[in-house]
């Protein structure tokens, strides 16, 4: 079972993921973006995380790390 997680990009080039339940700060930074990031979708299907930028078309967390930083967050 996959864990609660909200995704949030923004102008520092990371995708930040989030438990919803404590917003004071984020649980996991996903570096690799060299600019500002645009735009985060969940794919629940395949199990990834898609993360768009001008510098790369896009950049998927896989099903294996997604599945792990949910036992992360999981606790």
């Amino acid at each position: 079972m996959l864990a609660l997680i909200a995704a949030t990009a923004g102008v520092d080039h990371h995708v930040l993921l989030w438990n919803p339940y404590v917003t004071s700060k984020p649980v996991y930074a996903l570096i690799g973006h060299s600019s500002p990031v645009t735009a985060v979708n969940f794919m629940k299907t395949k199990l990834q995380l898609i993360s768009y930028s001008k510098d790369k078309p896009f950049s998927a967390c896989s099903q294996q790390r997604l599945c792990l930083l949910c036992d992360l967050l999981a606790g």
